[in-house]
């Protein structure tokens, strides 16, 4: 299942629309849950809301005039409708609303391509400011793909200079490519196939788990831990990747990471390699089948200035982490505090729990035959 939607042929004949000079947001308003936020929407000079009675009055607004978010019913939220709205409008944020629901109603609306789930009672600043993320996201995803189409057809021309021809020298490339960055497509596809990734995931374990096998994949194999934040300046460790070391014998320096350095990590903006490693490691007192000569990187994981999350990756000094490595964990970290603060908001709204043990890849997950 994947939430990002497709682009393909189709959409050729019928571009997106123009931004506006703000967002429009579309309201299926057949219930009374709908109708109010059409009122709160309504009432908001940020947002244009327009009211349609029907969803096939919805397809034809969208097909003349495009729209950055939908509001449904949550009981109209079905695999079959998203799928139609999206090859309308590929990039569309879809929200579904109702006053009364359960973990299983949110979970397959979610799964369906909803990107948010408006239950429980309709704060107008809330339902404002939720919708109008909403529409950000649209919007970020149209420019995302006009760059990255833009990008396509300057890679291709510069695939089809075979005589010498300097970059600058083909017209119309823009400034990005006037650098030496020759790897940036590669970096935005990945970070487009990680956020992809992620957003299948709505199980915080799950979630975790797909994050540190995508992230080990491209950094080869090292262990891994996942510090999540507790909301009251504490941390738990909600996941760990055996590369050399079973749990059992790390034990004591994961304790102090998650007591002692996650705490201090709260307001760091930047990646942090260890360079006092060996010392920090050996007062842990481990276990003598623990080398003391490690490389540990600490990967903070901000979303709208909160440290969610702080990731720890720990090999022996000899195969230590490169600066391509550290441009990796750069590109990816956001995206992953932007899925947990996803799964939190969800959470928050029902009865399931934050995993009480974190997840445990173990020895036998064969990170050996990843690429170093």
């Amino acid at each position: 299942m994947s939430t990002e939607p497709s682009i393909n042929d189709n959409h050729d004949e019928r571009p997106e629309p123009t931004e506006s000079a703000v967002p429009t947001v579309i309201v299926c308003g057949e219930n009374a849950e709908t109708r109010e936020v059409a009122a709160i929407l309504s009432a908001s000079v940020d947002l244009e809301c327009v009211v349609f009675e029907g969803v096939s009055t919805l397809r034809h607004q969208l097909v003349e005039h495009g729209g950055e978010v939908i509001v449904l019913a949550a009981d109209r939220a079905d695999e079959g409708l998203a799928q139609d709205l999206k090859r309308l409008r590929p990039h569309l944020s879809i929200v579904a609303v109702s006053s009364d629901t359960t973990i299983e109603e949110v979970t397959r609306a979610m799964r369906t391509g909803v990107v948010d789930f408006i239950a429980g009672d309709f704060e107008p600043s809330d339902v404002q400011a939720r919708i109008f993320r909403a529409a950000e996201r649209t919007i970020e995803l149209r420019s995302r793909d006009l760059r990255n189409r833009r990008l396509g057809e300057i890679a291709r021309r510069i695939e089809e200079v075979t005589d010498g021809t300097a970059v600058d020298a083909i017209p119309d490339v823009p400034e990005v490519l006037e650098s030496d960055d020759s790897t940036l497509v590669d970096r935005v596809s990945m970070q487009s196939e990680f956020r992809t990734l992620l957003r299948q995931e709505l199980d915080v374990e799950d979630l975790l788990r797909t994050a540190l096998e995508y992230i080990l994949a491209k950094t080869g194999p090292t262990n891994a831990a996942v510090f999540l934040a507790g909301g009251d300046g504490r941390f738990g460790l909600g996941a760990y990747v055996n590369y050399e070391y079973s749990r059992r014998l790390v034990e004591p320096l994961l304790q102090r990471l998650c007591d002692e350095v996650s705490p201090r990590l709260i307001d760091e903006s930047e990646l942090l390699r260890f360079e006092d490693a060996s010392e920090f490691i050996s007062d842990c007192d481990l276990d003598a089948e623990v080398h003391v000569d490690q490389d540990l990187v600490a990967v903070p994981c901000h979303h709208e200035g909160e440290c969610l999350a702080v990731v720890y990756f720990f090999r022996r000094s000899e195969a230590g982490f490169s600066d391509e490595t550290a441009d990796l964990l750069n590109d990816l970290r956001q995206i992953l505090a932007e899925q947990i603060a996803t799964l939190i908001r969800i959470h928050n709204r029902m009865e399931a729990d934050w995993p009480e043990d974190p997840a445990d890849v173990d020895e036998d997950a064969d990170w050996d035959d990843l690429a170093a």
